[in-house]
């Protein structure tokens, strides 16, 4: 059957939905572009104001407000300024304690071993002692004469690496060795004499300026004697600060001194 123009289907809304389908892609498109050029600004934005600018390895980096948020080479930087900072410190740890002890074990005015171990201090030439015993001491003030005899015989010394007289070896008037052994303060004085041949030890105690105040004589407990203790006080002193005269309880020591 034969159909005049009038009765055929339209097409125009197939067309119209055709060009709405057309121009809405290009519009998506926009859009996306638009949300993906915003997210980098943004993404940059941030990153600038978290890091700051690129430095070079050797910078500083920046401090952030949580560690969780810093790129890996801030946190390669801050671990190597913290080792940096925990190496100085060490170090200058290391160096205090070495100038402390340098300064502790070797004071600058210690007067010479061999004087510190008669009490003495000053160019000394001549000793003699409250026993009656006397020593020489050359032009550097050391000790000469002394493996001299009294009622012990065959002495002979060893002394550590600073010099300081450590051991007395002596022949007893039984004719059995023995050996007096002699502990030394950081202040350079001898702090302690034992015996273990005649079973004592005697501890030395001393004020601010040197001067002896108390030994104190324990004896091993085999040996039947009973502990005891010495007090020293009223010194007179030369103009060198040796003393010349002292008490012991109700008697009174002296000693003569000559110097060079």
């Amino acid at each position: 059957m034969n159909t005049t123009p009038n009765d055929r289907p339209s097409s125009r809304p197939n067309r119209a939905r055709r060009h709405s389908k057309t121009w809405l892609i290009p519009l998506t498109a926009l859009i996306l572009s638009s949300i993906a050029v915003a997210a980098f600004f943004v993404d940059r934005y941030t990153d600038l104001n978290i890091f700051g600018p690129k430095s070079s390895d050797d910078d500083q980096p920046q401090l952030v407000e949580d560690s969780a948020r810093r790129s890996p080479r801030a946190r390669r930087h801050t671990r190597r300024a913290e080792t940096r900072r925990a190496d100085q410190s060490a170090e200058d740890q290391i160096q205090r304690e070495l100038t402390q002890s340098e300064q502790y074990s070797e004071p600058n005015d210690r007067p010479s071993f061999d004087l510190a171990f008669h009490s003495l201090r000053g160019p000394v030439a001549y000793l003699k002692n409250e026993f009656g015993q006397e020593f020489y001491f050359d032009s550097e003030t050391g000790w000469t004469n002394d493996t001299y005899e009294d009622t012990l015989t065959d002495r002979w010394w060893e002394f550590d690496s600073s010099g300081r007289r450590t051991a007395e070896h002596y022949t007893d008037t039984d004719g059995q060795a023995g050996t007096m052994y002699y502990h030394w303060s950081p202040q350079g004085r001898i702090s302690s004499i034992s015996d273990t041949k005649r079973g004592w030890t005697n501890y030395r105690y001393y004020d601010a300026d040197g001067n002896l105040t108390n030994v104190e004589i324990h004896y091993d407990p085999d040996s039947g004697k009973s502990n005891r203790s010495i007090s020293y006080s009223d010194y007179h002193l030369d103009s060198y600060g040796n003393w010349t005269s002292r008490r012991v309880g109700s008697q009174t020591q002296r000693r003569t001194i000559r110097y060079q």
